[in-house]
């Protein structure tokens, strides 16, 4: 979601929540580029399994984010179509979270209460490291979208199709084609005029590497990027 002007005033970049699930779909449905398109709607939540409890960052979308961002299942399954259909109260867990839930108990089927809400674990996720922002990219909870909105974060009914960001895989080498059917199709959906600024913003791996290329990084920036390609 990009920046909005309210009431005479702008707000940036996700202030406000202006893409919707619809969005994403339509993206992969229209757009020649684009491979697949999954929405993704985020927030954190303390976590408790038996004794233990950890804070992490909830992730609600489609079975389809784990094909764009290359997440492997480590042992159990994932969740399925049906699973988001249904808003089943299944999860996916991220390493880190298993290391501070479990402590070398086997999480497949066992159930975690996510803000006292139960939900069975699924399946955990093969480790990523840390991101080339730092990030550890294994302290998460993939949720089926409709369960995270529904029973964990609390989307109002007002906003109940709204997501804050959309991933996208392009067709190979059709990426900068791929942002620009994605922006045309965005700013047709959303009713932008010409000279309407858009209310969405699309970033390319690219961009988010090259911002973070510093002369004691750039090595293994490019390892990064090459193996996530």
């Amino acid at each position: 979601s990009g920046s909005v002007t309210s009431s005479g005033m702008r707000m940036g970049a996700g202030f406000a929540q202006t893409l919707t699930e619809d969005d994403a779909r339509a993206l992969a449905r229209d757009c020649p580029g684009v491979q697949m398109a999954t929405p993704v709607s985020r927030g954190g939540a303390q976590v408790i399994y038996g004794n233990n409890n950890w804070g992490t960052q909830i992730l609600g979308t489609t079975p389809d984010y784990l094909s764009i961002r290359d997440l492997q299942i480590q042992e159990g399954q994932p969740f399925t179509t049906a699973d988001v259909d249904a808003a089943a109260k299944v999860a996916l867990l991220g390493k880190t979270v298993v290391d501070n839930l479990f402590s070398g108990e086997d999480p497949v089927g066992k159930v975690i209460r996510i803000k006292k809400v139960p939900f069975t674990v699924a399946g955990t996720l093969v480790s990523k490291g840390q991101s080339p922002t730092g990030q550890d990219q294994d302290d998460v909870i993939l949720l089926p979208i409709s369960s995270a909105k529904k029973k964990v974060l609390g989307a109002s009914q007002a906003n109940a199709a709204s997501v804050g960001q959309i991933m996208v895989q392009a067709r190979e080498g059709m990426s900068g084609a791929a942002q620009d059917e994605m922006t045309n199709l965005l700013r047709q959906r959303h009713h932008i005029q010409g000279n309407q600024d858009n209310d969405f913003s699309i970033r390319g791996m690219t961009e988010v590497f090259k911002a973070q290329e510093s002369p004691t990084n750039v090595v293994s920036l490019h390892l990064t990027a090459s193996a996530s390609v």
